[in-house]
């Protein structure tokens, strides 16, 4: 009996992993640095969307580990996020288009790819 009950909670916690998987991800790489986005659920099934950064750095012994820092997006709060980023990547494609880049600048002398802007608009 207490196997049985032992076999049901591991079933349980075996649920509730798999309800914390990713729904859908994508990633963007940025030099050091990588970006996630990832739509996950609660345990009532709510999607939300987790912002990851993850900076790749080196400590003093030489050894590599990963900086991360993480936004919670709820599905209340998409459609503003969703204008919002919309609005900054048109000002973004906008001032790239009247402002040159300087010398300086890491995406100018960037050969990989050239940073293109576009709305999240269906």
């Amino acid at each position: 009996m207490k196997d049985e009950r032992k076999i049901e909670l591991q079933n349980e916690g075996e649920k509730d992993r798999v309800r914390q998987e990713d729904l859908y991800s994508q990633v963007v790489k940025a030099g050091n640095r990588t970006y996630f986005l990832d739509v996950k659920k609660t345990r009532y099934d709510d999607p939300y969307v987790v912002l990851t950064e993850s900076k790749k750095k080196v400590d003093d012994d030489g050894k590599f580990y990963y900086d991360k820092y993480k936004v919670y997006l709820y599905q209340e709060d998409m459609d503003e996020f969703k204008a919002k980023i919309n609005d900054v990547a048109n000002f973004m494609e906008s001032y790239l288009q009247t402002h040159p880049r300087s010398e300086k600048s890491r995406v100018k002398n960037n050969p990989r790819k050239k940073h293109e802007f576009s709305s999240c608009e269906e």
